[in-house]
C-alpha cells in the first residue's frame, strides 16, 4: 500500500489514500493518562465528494481491530493497515510540530500590524476592563475597520476581509444592533461581512471546527468575547488559560480577546494599571494588552474612554488613546479625544505625564509643591523630575523650581515620560 497524502491543517490532519478512495480527518489530538486520543472522521471518496462512514473518538495507541472490522463492512479495503499508518503519522506530526528550520537561514520579516497600534500579526491582543466600559463595542468597531477596510480607531488596517465574532456572553441581536449602529454612526455604507457565532462549549473543544471554517472563509481576524468564559471551567483556575491560548494559536489569525477585570484587583491596583480577571497568565501570554478606562457613571449618552497600552512583546509601548462613544437614536459615533481632557486622565497617566500637565497649567513649581499638587510622595516626584530633565522635557529654572522645556509648550506630554 502506498503512503497516504498527508496535510497538516494547523492541529487538524487530513490523510488520503486515493487508490482506496479513503479520506480521514483527524482532530482534537490530546494526551491522556490512557494514551493519545483523537477524533476521526472517516469517509469514502466518491464522485460527488466524501461520504462519511464513521465518526469516532479513538485511542491512537491501542488496537484498532474492532474499528477495522466495522469499516470493512461498509467499504472493503485493508483498514488495519490504513489505521496503523494513520496513527503512526499523526502521532509523529503532533509530537514534532512544524518542521525544524535554521533561524540564520530564515529571511526575517519586519514587524507587522493588522491595525496599528492595536492589533498585530504576532499573536493575540487582549482588551480588558470593567463591565460597562465599552469593550465589546470597541472590539466590534475594530472588527468593522478590518471588514470594511476603514480607518476607525488608530490607523487604517493593513489587511481586510471577513471577521469572525465568537461570543460566549451575549446574543446575535445585541451585536447586530451594535454593528448597524456603528455603520450608521460612522458613515459606512452597507454592512461589511462580520460573521457571528454564538458559542457554548469551551474554545478548546471547538477549535478544530473553527480552524476549518476560518480557512474556508479566509478570515483575517477573530474576536473572542469573553476569554473568561471561552476558556471554560472555574474562573479562578489560572491553568485553564494555557490550553485556551494554545487553541487560539491554532486559529493562525490575529485574535482580539475581550476579558474582564476583578473589582478587588481594581481597588488594589497601582495607578491606572489593571489586570485581566483570574490569572496573570492571560497578561503574560498575550502579545499585547490594552486596558479600558471609563467613568463608572458616564453622563448621558456619552462614554469617554482611555485605552492604555500595558504590555507588549514585539514593539514599543504605545501612547494612550482617548476616545468618546456617543449613543444617539440607534447610532454609535466614535471620535478621537485628547486624553488630558478626559476625566480618567489623572487615574491612568504616568507620574511623568501628570507632572508635565501640572507644569503646563499650573506654571513652574518646586519639587515639594508638585508633590502636593499631585498628592504624590516627594521622593517619587524627585525621581520623575530627574527622568524628565534627562529626556529634555523640563528645565530647572532656579535652585528650587522646574518648568517646561520650550518645545513642551506645544507638544502633548508623552505617557512614557
Amino acid at each position: 500500500m502506498s503512503a497516504p497524502e498527508f496535510e497538516d491543517l494547523g492541529g487538524t490532519y487530513r490523510l488520503r489514500w486515493p487508490e482506496h478512495m479513503v479520506e480521514i480527518e483527524v482532530s482534537r489530538v490530546q494526551n491522556h493518562s490512557r494514551g493519545i486520543s483523537a477524533s476521526l472522521l472517516i469517509a469514502k471518496l466518491e464522485s460527488d465528494g466524501p461520504k462519511l462512514l464513521v465518526g469516532r473518538i479513538v485511542n491512537l495507541q491501542t488496537s484498532k481491530t474492532a474499528l477495522a472490522k466495522e469499516l470493512a463492512l461498509r467499504h472493503a479495503v485493508d483498514w488495519e493497515v490504513i489505521l496503523e499508518d494513520l496513527c503512526f503519522k499523526v502521532i509523529a506530526a503532533w509530537k514534532q510540530g512544524d518542521p525544524m528550520v535554521w533561524l540564520g537561514e530564515v529571511e526575517p520579516e519586519p514587524f507587522q500590524w493588522l491595525l496599528e497600534p492595536l492589533l498585530e500579526y504576532g499573536g493575540p491582543t487582549t482588551l480588558f476592563g470593567p463591565g460597562g466600559s465599552g469593550k465589546s463595542t470597541l472590539a466590534l468597531a475594530l472588527g468593522l475597520a478590518v471588514a470594511s477596510d476603514t480607518k476607525i480607531i488608530g490607523e487604517a488596517p493593513c489587511d481586510s476581509g471577513p471577521v469572525m465574532y465568537l461570543d460566549w456572553e451575549a446574543d446575535v441581536s445585541t451585536h447586530a444592533r451594535r454593528l448597524h449602529g456603528l455603520c450608521a454612526g460612522l458613515g459606512i455604507e452597507g454592512v461589511p461581512r462580520i460573521a457571528y457565532r454564538r458559542m457554548v462549549a469551551p474554545l478548546t473543544e471547538t477549535v478544530d471546527y473553527l480552524v476549518s471554517e476560518f480557512r474556508t472563509l479566509h478570515i483575517p481576524m477573530a474576536i473572542i468575547d469573553s476569554f473568561s468564559l471561552a476558556r471554560g471551567g472555574d474562573l479562578e483556575r489560572g491553568d485553564l488559560a494555557i490550553p485556551a491560548f494554545a487553541a487560539i494559536r491554532q486559529l493562525r489569525v490575529p485574535c482580539l480577546i475581550i476579558d474582564h477585570v476583578n473589582r478587588e484587583t481594581m481597588k488594589a491596583s497601582q495607578r491606572g494599571h489593571l489586570s485581566p480577571y483570574g490569572s496573570i497568565r492571560t497578561e503574560n501570554i498575550s502579545r499585547g494588552t490594552w486596558s479600558v478606562h471609563a467613568p463608572e457613571e458616564p453622563e448621558g449618552n456619552r462614554l469617554p474612554i482611555i485605552l492604555k497600552h500595558q504590555k507588549t512583546n514585539n514593539d514599543k509601548r504605545q501612547l494612550p488613546i482617548g476616545l468618546e462613544l456617543v449613543f444617539e437614536d440607534g447610532l454609535i459615533r466614535i471620535t478621537s479625544q485628547d486624553t488630558r481632557t478626559l476625566p480618567q486622565f489623572d487615574a491612568t497617566a504616568s507620574l511623568g505625564a501628570r507632572i508635565l500637565e501640572t507644569l503646563r497649567h499650573g506654571g513652574p513649581a518646586g519639587q515639594t509643591e508638585i508633590a502636593e499638587r499631585l498628592e504624590e510622595g516627594r521622593g517619587s516626584v524627585g525621581t520623575a523630575l530627574s527622568r524628565l530633565r534627562g529626556k529634555g522635557k523640563i528645565v530647572q529654572l532656579d535652585q528650587h523650581r522646574y518648568g517646561l522645556a520650550a518645545r513642551e509648550d506645544v507638544e502633548p506630554p508623552a505617557e512614557q515620560a
